[in-house]
């Protein structure tokens, strides 16, 4: 079974969180645009469609603002040095 690096998961839920939070704002604006046109302000009044292309818009810009910061998950390798160390020794710290 293949297993992501841990790199790689931590840029995939970084991702996932640019691109569920650049959705929730554009709900979150839809639904202060719903507000203000109830409270009798003069603002567009969107409907659904127009909510799902707002937020597939906020959420493609938040990913494409991922991708330029972070734009391949970071590899990383751990390389475990050994020392092997010959003699005899006292213990008394006098090198003897």
């Amino acid at each position: 079974m293949f297993t992501l690096p841990s790199s790689a998961k931590q840029w995939l839920q970084g991702l996932s969180a640019a691109i569920i939070g650049g959705g929730a704002s554009a709900g979150q604006a839809w639904l202060g645009m719903s507000a203000a046109h109830s409270a009798g302000l003069a603002v567009p009044v969107l409907n659904w469609k127009s909510l799902g292309i707002i937020m597939l818009s906020a959420a493609t810009t938040s990913m494409l603002a991922f991708l330029a910061k972070s734009p391949i998950p970071i590899s990383t390798t751990t390389v475990t040095l050994t020392k092997e160390v010959t003699g005899t020794s006292t213990g008394t710290g006098d090198g003897k």
